[in-house]
């Protein structure tokens, strides 16, 4: 700030300011949907901490658990993240060996993802422990469909 400058003026929450508030705090989508998402992963990260992955790193190592190579940016697509983004997640997979990076066969340029002997034996490890969660999480929504649920917040991430 400026010698001259004068100090913003914040305006004092009033009743109705306050009101109004707590009124977007219980109708805000994003605002519940990330407190949920917090809980969520704080509880699937608990459950996964004994084979020292994340809920995310499990995520990936999940998606890549099929027959051949992935392009990472088909990857990123299909579990929602940016190419940023999932390439810094995967450096610390790549450095534990969970997850080999190759070159694609027809284009060098692109990167190919697999799970590593090493990645895929840490998934058969982690898959119970992931599983645990999800009937913990599956537990606490009780008689609410899950399938009903997961199509209603696919709709909102459309």
């Amino acid at each position: 700030m400026t010698a001259n400058a004068k100090p913003t003026r914040v305006n004092k929450m009033t009743d109705e300011n306050i009101l109004v508030a707590a009124e977007i705090e219980q109708a805000c989508i994003c605002q519940a949907l990330r407190r949920v998402t917090r809980k969520v992963t704080q509880r699937y990260a608990a459950a996964l901490k004994p084979v020292n992955l994340t809920a995310g790193q499990f995520t990936i190592l999940a998606a890549l658990s099929r027959e051949k190579p992935i392009k990472l940016s088909t990857l990123a697509d299909e579990i929602g993240m940016d190419r940023t983004t999932l390439t810094k997640d995967l450096a610390p997979l790549e450095r534990r060996n969970l997850v080999s990076s190759i070159p694609n066969a027809t284009d060098r340029r692109v990167r190919d993802l697999e799970l590593s002997g090493e990645g895929k034996q840490l998934l058969r490890q982690a898959h119970p422990l992931w599983e645990a969660a999800q009937n913990s999480a599956l537990k606490k929504i009780r008689d609410a469909d899950w399938a009903e649920i997961r199509s209603v917040l696919d709709t909102l991430a459309s």
